[in-house]
């Protein structure tokens, strides 16, 4: 065995481990090269601490840090600042290779510090290299270091002989720990076999043969040997290495081994204790009723082993094939026993004859104003297309090469101006063209109806396509908006009264009602407002009566979320991902979704799941009534509930940030932006402004899931059509409620709220009972000698009374001379302590 590997196994030497050892190395590398080139490229006018004026542009190959980096080691270590990175380089390199580096960094660092002596030590003859030019280090060649070491220390103790024999030997000493003198030795020993090998062969010489062809001959010989034996060791200690592995992974894999037997034994143990029932490998007899049932497991059947202290195999598999039989769980919704058929149309109001978009005249001349005013201003913009709507109509505008879009929309006002438009929007640019948008109002405006829409081939389309399709309007080209709520997965709607939001809310109801059952879709509404939903009383389609107190809808959303889970866990018992594939797995495979020995009478799974939509008129409300209850469930539902179809339609007239906290952003990607007031509003509901320029009236910006935004004119519904399509499904059958959530809301109470009136007249009323009345002034008193303050809202808060008794407590107390007059901001002197006196009568009492 070669003498470094001895060495190494004396010192028990083992690899690191390689990639977290490679994975060190590289940074290693990467700082060397990069401080090598900066010392490279150094050059003193970078440094503008030493060189006036310096460079306004560094030189240096490695930039300002390079600069400052080999300014830094110049000052500490002179002209051996080029060894630092020449080190650090080697030790990466032994890093990479996955060599043990051991001490060899410490004498790395040694041999720096007395290279950096030398370089001092000959100062002299280094002088010229050091002043001025390139480097700038005079007159210490060997850095802050060297001076230390030389000038300071050995120079003056040993003199100047003494220390040159000293830094050339402990430099050799160094060099030599550095390569390693077991690496010497080796080679030393190596040399000199070879040499008697050369002597030995050169003794051997052939007729015919020099001396000089017999000693090449020799030395190629001896070389070739040192190289097979050099592989023969490779090969060994390759081969030492991999068995080592093998018996550290095998023993390893042992020890999980009997870990994981010691775990299974115990668990074992636990479960004989816990559950009687149970056979075991082991001999356990069944019980009587089982031998009654002729249920017998079949480990009872085998005769009992012989005990072991780990579980084998087959016991382990046995124990595993007996699986624990856990109730399936279900839906709360029963099946309707009416088959309910879809309305046609022709319940809906059939819409007036259409005479065209827009007047074309009225169109060329507001082309001609916005080119003009345009033009004006400096800017020559062309109109290459008009796209008419029933209420909006978009110019696109193209501007000049070299016109920035924003200063066009600068001139916003200045355009409507000149428009004599309600309102004007811009679009920079119109997204997926290269045209900017002028959005105004049309003069003559109509009304979207919505039949209008339901006739469209788009809406027919929709009903096939989408699980729950949602009829919005138009949008500016006339063309039919709509969209999948199941892939939004929830939609948040807002604007200001009066803008067209309760409109919206009854077009999408209406669009689910002409599509969909009640065995599709399954409605929860709540109605803060209680007139908004009445056409909807009695639909079949809702899960519970209509909720218009805010207090019980923390009790329906806290039921939503249980549904949502008993969903979840039954579709990961039957083996699918979303409501999708549960309503469209394969009925005839039903017998294998139930445990083997269950009977499916017992956990009945149901054909079909419907979908539920929770619609919340005002949702401001329920944020000032329960926000702590309301917040965090709906936050719940909001990020969960897309798999099993429960889906959420939340409404608001109050679009602040303390109604649409950020959490239900977050999880409301898809947003339906009517007239606001303000562009803050605009920027909470859409992260962006525009909702301000609407002009009203079913005006609105429709923001996608993905962003994209587009202006539409929402239908028109009378709420004589929507008590006709509710009338329909009425004929057909009556609602069957959810029984769990409709009896806990039903008994629940919900005390009236008192406001400060019905407060003062509670107070009021207790003013007549002088006793009463007696003991609390008496308590107040109390209050202020014990706290020394004399404050009403001290009083309020330690008698937990109204604002207006305390306030009445105070004047008596201060009417019978207990405590001074109000003096602004100063707080109350306290005039008298005598508690019963103060307040009986006017007796005799300290005072303060």
């Amino acid at each position: 065995m070669p003498l470094k590997d001895e060495f190494e196994e004396e010192q028990g030497a083992e690899r690191p481990p390689s990639a977290v050892w490679m994975f060190l190395s590289v940074p290693v590398l990467a700082i060397a090269i990069i401080g090598f080139l900066g010392l490279v490229s150094y050059d003193s006018s970078d440094i503008g601490r030493i060189v006036a004026p310096s460079n306004l542009r560094a030189v240096n190959w490695m930039g300002w840090f390079g600069a400052w980096s080999a300014y830094g080691l110049l000052a500490l270590f002179g002209l051996c600042a080029y060894s630092v990175p020449i080190w650090m380089f080697v030790a990466g390199a032994m890093m990479l290779a996955r060599l043990r580096l051991g001490f060899r960094t410490l004498w790395m660092a040694l041999a720096t510090l007395f290279l950096s002596a030398m370089m001092q030590f000959a100062n002299e003859g280094a002088e010229p290299l050091l002043t001025g030019g390139r480097l700038n280090i005079a007159p210490n060649a060997g850095g802050g270091v060297g001076y230390l070491l030389n000038d300071l220390t050995l120079a003056q103790w040993i003199g100047v002989p003494g220390t040159a024999v000293l830094y050339v030997a402990l430099l050799v000493v160094c060099l030599v720990m550095i390569i390693g003198p077991m690496n010497l030795m080796e080679y030393f020993f190596t040399l000199r076999v070879r040499e008697r090998e050369v002597s030995r062969r050169a003794e051997e010489v052939e007729e015919g043969e020099s001396p000089a062809e017999a000693r090449r001959r020799a030395r190629e010989e001896a070389r070739a040997q040192e190289r097979a034996a050099k592989a023969a060791a490779a090969e060994a200690k390759r081969e030492e290495r991999e068995r080592q592995r093998a018996a550290r992974e095998a023993e390893k894999a042992e020890r999980q081994a009997q870990r994981k037997a010691k775990l299974k034994q115990f668990w074992k143990d636990e479960g004989a204790e816990e559950d009687d029932d149970e056979i075991f490998a082991g001999g356990k007899p069944p019980s009587a009723a089982e031998e009654a049932d002729g249920i017998v497991p079949e480990e009872a059947a085998r005769p009992p082993a012989a005990p072991s202290r780990a579980p084998s195999r087959a016991s382990a598999t046995a124990s595993r094939a007996e699986p624990v039989h856990k109730p399936v769980p279900t839906t709360s919704f029963v099946p309707n026993e009416v088959t309910f058929k879809l309305p046609t149309t022709k319940l809906l109001r059939p819409p007036p004859a259409i005479s065209g978009m827009g007047n074309q005249a009225e169109i060329d001349e507001r082309k001609e104003t916005i080119i003009g005013t345009l033009a004006e201003f400096g800017i020559n913009v062309q109109v290459p297309g008009v796209v008419s709507g029933p209420v909006i109509t978009c110019y696109e505008i193209k501007p000049p090469p070299g016109v920035k879009v924003d200063k066009i929309s600068s001139y916003s006002n200045n355009l409507q101006m000149a428009l004599q438009a309600m309102s004007l929007r811009i679009l920079s640019p119109i997204p997926g063209k290269n045209v900017m948008g002028i959005e105004i109002p049309n003069a003559n405006r109509r009304s979207v109806f919505i039949r209008e829409v339901a006739d469209s081939p788009a809406w027919k389309a929709a009903m096939q396509k989408y699980a729950l399709p949602m009829l919005l309007g138009l949008d500016v080209s006339g063309e039919p908006v709509i969209a999948d709520l199941a892939k939004m997965p929830h939609i948040l709607i807002a604007g200001t009264t009066g803008s067209g939001k309760s409109v919206c809310l009854n077009s999408i109801l209406a669009g689910f009602l002409l599509s969909r059952t009640p065995d599709d879709v399954r409605l929860l509404m709540v109605d803060p407002k209680m007139v908004e939903f009445t056409p909807y009383a009695d639909l079949p389609h809702l899960v519970v009566p209509i909720i218009t107190a805010p207090k019980k809808v923390a009790a329906a959303l806290k039921w939503a979320i249980d549904e949502m889970r008993r969903r979840l866990e039954m579709f990961r018992y039957v083996g699918v991902r979303n409501i999708v594939g549960f309503n469209s797995r394969e009925r005839a495979k039903q017998a294998t979704f139930f445990p083997e020995g269950a009977d499916s009478e017992e956990v009945p799974l149901p054909e079909k799941l419907p979908y539920i939509v929770i619609v919340i008129d005002e949702m401001a409300d329920l944020m000032l009534a329960a926000q702590a209850e309301v917040e965090p469930r709906i936050v719940s539902l909001a990020q969960l509930s897309r798999a099993v179809g429960i889906h959420m339609i939340l409404a608001t007239q109050r679009p602040s940030v303390n109604v649409i906290t950020g959490l239900i952003k977050a999880n409301f990607p898809a947003r339906v932006a009517f007239k606001v007031s303000q562009r803050v509003d605009s920027q909470t509901i859409l992260d962006s402004k525009g909702a301000e320029h609407l002009i009203g009236s079913g005006d609105m910006l429709f923001s996608n899931p993905n962003g994209t935004l587009s202006r539409a004119q929402g239908t028109w519904i009378e709420e004589s059509e929507v008590v006709e399509l509710v009338t329909w499904y009425r004929k057909q059958g009556d609602p069957v409620y959810v029984d769990d959530i409709k009896n806990k809301l039903d008994r629940m109470v919900v005390k009236p709220e008192k406001d400060e009136f019905d407060e003062a007249d509670e107070e009021g009323g207790a003013e007549g009972d002088e006793g009463a009345e007696a003991e609390l002034l008496r308590k107040a008193l109390e209050c202020i000698v014990n706290t020394r303050r004399a404050s009403t809202s001290s009083i309020q808060r330690v008698l937990r009374i109204g604002y207006n008794r305390a306030a009445r407590l105070m004047d008596e107390l201060e009417r019978r001379g207990c405590i001074g007059p109000a003096n602004g901001a100063a707080p109350r002197e306290i005039l008298r302590t005598t508690l019963g006196d103060a307040v009986d009568g006017d007796g005799d009492s300290d005072d303060v």
